[in-house]
C-alpha cells in the first residue's frame, strides 16, 4: 500500500524557447527533477510526492523547487543537488540558507543568523545551493 503524501516537492521544468529569459528546464531543471526522483528510489515508503512543474516564478534564481506545505524554496539547483533536496524534503524542509518566495522580501538567515541546523555557517559559499 502506498503511503499518503504529506509533502509535495515541485521542481520547475519550464522551457521558454521563444523568450529572452531562459526557463528552469532550459537551465537544468529537468536534470534536477530526475536526480531527485533517482534519490527517492531509495525511500519508497516516504510520504513525499515529487512533480515537475511549469514556471514557479523566480526564473533568474533557477532552477528552482518549492516544498509544500512548508513553503520552503530551493534555488540555483544543479543535478548534483538532487540528493540534498530530497534529504531536506524528507526531514523538515529546512536548509542552510533561505530564499524569498517569488515577489517576497529577502528573508534573513536561519534564526540565530550564524549557524544552520548542522552547525554549518550559513554564509559559507561551500554550503549546498538549497534555500528556504
Amino acid at each position: 500500500m502506498t503511503t499518503p503524501a504529506r509533502r509535495h516537492l515541485f521542481v520547475c521544468v519550464e522551457s521558454r524557447p521563444h523568450s529572452g529569459r531562459r526557463g528552469c528546464g532550459d537551465r537544468g531543471g529537468r536534470e534536477v527533477l530526475a536526480a531527485v526522483q533517482r534519490a527517492a528510489l531509495d525511500h519508497p515508503a516516504a510520504a513525499l510526492r515529487i512533480s515537475g512543474s511549469l514556471c514557479l516564478g523566480p526564473c533568474l534564481d533557477g532552477p528552482n523547487a518549492v516544498l509544500y506545505p512548508e513553503g520552503c524554496w530551493y534555488r540555483d539547483l544543479t543535478e548534483a543537488d538532487g540528493a540534498d533536496v530530497l534529504r531536506a524534503a524528507l526531514t523538515d524542509g529546512h536548509a542552510a540558507k533561505r530564499c524569498p518566495p517569488p515577489g517576497g522580501e529577502d528573508v534573513e538567515d536561519v534564526e540565530d543568523g550564524e549557524d544552520g541546523e548542522d552547525g554549518e555557517d550559513v554564509d559559507d559559499p561551500s554550503a549546498p545551493n538549497i534555500d528556504r
